[in-house]
């Protein structure tokens, strides 16, 4: 259901959430750990960081973390900030479901569905 960065990015998170708030953890390390690899984790953690969902630090120390000061992100607050579809996807099957006139069989149906999805992630944190 969610794309592979967003559930490769919870792996991580949900990680990292297990680890001292107070270290940061370098990428390959938790590439390692997560079995996900190192180039596609780097790229994630980089979104996550312009989205204030982890903290990033360069140098010898440097690495990633959860930011100690904020509240727990919510699996939502990941799949808006990769762009998961579940969350913009408007329509089960049709590819422009925001005029009403050309809505497909599935809209109402999908819709419900959506809401519920999007309630279950919203209320699951990282933490």
């Amino acid at each position: 259901m969610l794309e592979l960065s967003t559930r490769y990015a919870i792996k991580a998170l949900m990680y990292l959430a297990e680890l001292d708030t107070e270290q940061f953890t370098d990428v390959k390390s938790l590439s390692q750990k997560t079995m996900i690899p190192g180039p596609y984790l780097s790229k994630l953690m980089k979104i996550l960081a312009t989205k204030g969902i982890v903290e990033a630090k360069r140098g010898r120390l440097g690495g990633v973390r959860l930011p100690s000061s904020n509240a727990p992100s919510s699996f939502l607050d990941i799949c808006a900030a990769l762009e998961d579809p579940i969350v913009n996807q408007h329509c089960f099957l049709s590819k422009d479901a925001r005029d009403s006139k050309n809505q497909c069989l599935m809209h109402k149906h999908w819709m419900e569905m959506k809401e519920q999805i999007i309630s279950f992630l919203r209320n699951k944190k990282i933490s």
